[in-house]
């Protein structure tokens, strides 16, 4: 493997480098800006721990997603977000050639199972195992949003999952500070999980709006194991397929096409509490999302959980 040290620079890539405690492993993941995440271990404690390297880049474009998830990560604290453990401005990886390549870099708590998407893609959840794990999640976002805090990039891939805890939410580069009355919210997201808006508009009015709209999107893939339409680009511009417009012109046909897939695959139907709460998170209409206080109101989500124990059971069985 080419990379196999960290070090951090005290002054440029030709003068000194003061050693940094990390010894690089393998990648472990390759995102957008040839961002990646690479496993590494922490001399000091032999503690294995992730750590995201952002190139530097002529454009600016992999800094400016660098400064903010370190902006965004700052004073963040809660069970269900990862692990922050430091930050590097400025830091270089050396090559097998004895060459530098510059970054920046954000250690990270190291989770071995995986994300959400993985567990999903081999067998989706019960409604009941859904709604436990969704219920951890509907947390940490009522979280961020007293911060005035919107993720902005809710999906199942940004969810990492333990036996043991849970959920993790990961990944702030696109999480932005909003007040209302304030400055407005640059749209971003990932397709297929970003609310119809973001195709409209450059700013967002109603952010929150999206986060929620991103959540109706992960809880149905968590029961359906598909999501419910696709996102697609076509001569350079994103539309949605056939069934994002059937479930607002006739969503029980929406629901009967879905469930034949589930039931083909072994699984029940889907409850009417859940087709209720599916529709009103990814309502089209910006204003008739609930908030995120008022899914805990929701009949679906009031339904049976697991408890604590049974719960990190599940999740044991699941992630072998």
């Amino acid at each position: 493997m080419e990379l196999f040290g960290l070090k951090k620079i005290t002054s440029s890539c030709s003068g000194l480098h003061e050693a940094c405690p990390y010894t690089l492993q393998k990648v472990l993941q390759k995102g957008k800006c040839s961002v990646r995440i690479i496993k590494a271990i922490a001399s000091e404690t032999n503690e294995s721990v992730a750590i995201k390297l952002f190139p530097k880049t002529k454009d600016g474009k992999c800094l400016q997603a660098f400064l903010s998830e370190q902006k965004a990560i700052a004073n963040l604290s809660h069970p269900y977000i990862l692990k922050y453990h430091d930050t590097f401005d400025d830091a270089v990886i050396e090559s097998e050639d004895g060459n530098f390549v510059e970054y920046s870099a954000i250690v990270m708590e190291y989770i071995p199972q995986g994300d959400l998407h993985s567990v999903i893609s081999k067998k989706p959840f019960s409604e009941k195992l859904a709604r436990s794990v969704f219920k951890q999640m509907v947390t940490v976002v009522q979280y961020l949003h007293s911060q005035d805090l919107v993720h902005l990039d809710i999906k199942l891939e940004n969810f990492l999952i333990t036996a043991k805890d849970g959920i993790k939410l990961i990944d702030f580069e696109a999480c932005q500070k909003y007040i209302k009355g304030g400055e407005s919210v640059i749209a971003k997201g990932t397709p297929g999980y970003r609310a119809p808006e973001v195709l409209k508009k450059d700013y967002l009015e109603n952010p929150k709006a999206l986060d929620i709209y991103s959540l109706g999107i992960v809880v149905f893939m968590m029961v359906a194991g598909t999501p419910p339409y696709v996102e697609q680009q076509e001569n350079g511009e994103w539309k949605f397929d056939k069934y994002y417009e059937t479930l607002r012109s006739d969503s029980q046909k929406f629901w009967r096409a879905h469930e034949r897939y589930r039931l083909a695959d072994g699984h029940g139907g889907f409850s009417e509490e859940f087709k209720t709460f599916v529709e009103a998170m990814i309502d089209e209409n910006v204003n008739g999302r609930p908030k995120i206080e008022d899914l805990r109101r929701k009949s679906w989500f009031q339904g049976e959980v697991f408890t604590v124990d049974e719960l990190q059971n599940e999740l044991r069985l699941l992630l072998k």
